[in-house]
């Protein structure tokens, strides 16, 4: 799934809006379901990263949940050391 850069303070807002449904150090999933995948039977949440000081966004399933692949990720997807 694709990352999406973001800003502080809509990381702040999504962490703050309701408890996270998972969290792992800076990574977490908004409490509330943003749908569901049927062929995987789990549920689809919206995941927030903060690698360097630098905030992002993805979808993610709930299962599937990895804070060291999400990093991982988007250091590759935008060359970050």
């Amino acid at each position: 799934m694709t990352n999406v850069e973001i800003n502080e303070k809509i990381y702040m807002d999504q962490l703050g809006c309701v408890p996270p449904k998972r969290m792992e150090g800076s990574t977490f999933m908004v409490g509330k379901a943003y749908d569901y995948d049927y062929d995987k039977r789990d549920v689809i949440y919206s995941v927030y990263v903060q690698v360097n000081n630098r905030y992002f966004c993805r979808l993610g399933l709930y299962k599937g949940f990895n804070p060291r692949m999400y990093a991982s990720e988007v250091k590759n997807q935008f060359n970050i050391k």
